[in-house]
């Protein structure tokens, strides 16, 4: 390696990263960003896991009740679509209507159907032959679900990043393509290691840059397919 290539080297490589490992980091600017996102995505989980909460456990003790509790009437179907059915039934003069999916051999309009109902409160009812889906009480879970794992994912990259900062090895990369995409630049780089192998990698960017053009990359030497571009990373060596 010549004295030219060693000043190039010299000019892309901040100085922070040529300290004794592991270096200390702290959050970048989309770092700060990013922790933030995940403060918002995990409110809006807990936001929707609390009305999800309260209607399993409402779903859990009408079966149980209805279960344990329950008197049987015979009622009438008033009612079908491709889904459900709609019905109907007395209970000491007084008139109750109901609801379900289609899960019985039902025939049509007006044919008696068993209900079973609380004594105490008999609009908790449902049909003696059917009940709540087990799926019905624990969908309402997967909306909150979605936004944990978007966490997550966002959660995993950042410690990826904060590793890659403290761990990573430097080296010079050559820009071979950037494109511009939605969120900024996608810029793809090779470059090689300390063992002499050459890798690529690519990382986003948030100005454009020429092909040929040198950036600093961090590595993980013992998988080197593990890089990052020093700019996008959420993470700064701490000085």
């Amino acid at each position: 390696m010549g004295p030219s290539m060693r000043f190039a080297e010299a000019a892309t490589i901040p100085g922070e990263l040529t300290g004794q490992l592991p270096r200390r980091t702290r959050l970048a600017k989309n770092g700060i960003l990013f922790a933030i996102v995940i403060a918002i995505l995990l409110a809006i989980a807990v936001a929707l896991t609390i009305p999800a909460s309260m209607n399993a456990v409402r779903l859990t003790q009408t079966r149980t009740a209805l279960r344990q509790e329950s008197s049987e009437v015979i009622g009438r179907i008033d009612k079908k679509t491709r889904s459900k059915f709609y019905y109907s039934f007395q209970v000491d003069g007084r008139s109750f209507t109901g609801r379900a999916s289609i899960q019985l051999q039902t025939s049509r309009v007006s044919d008696p159907i068993p209900i079973l109902y609380l004594p105490s409160n008999p609009s908790i009812n449902h049909p003696a032959a059917w009940e709540e889906p087990t799926v019905v009480v624990w969908f309402p879970f997967s909306g909150p679900a979605v936004f944990l794992l978007i966490a997550l994912a966002v959660y995993i990259s950042m410690c990826w990043d904060r590793r890659l900062a403290a761990e990573g090895k430097p080296a010079v990369a050559t820009v071979t393509s950037c494109a511009l995409n939605k969120s900024g630049f996608s810029v793809k780089y090779e470059f090689r290691t300390e063992k002499g192998t050459v890798t690529k990698g690519n990382s986003s960017s948030e100005t454009d840059q020429e092909v040929g053009a040198s950036v600093c990359v961090l590595y993980l030497p013992r998988n080197p397919r593990r890089n990052q571009t020093y700019a996008s990373l959420c993470y700064r060596v701490a000085e």
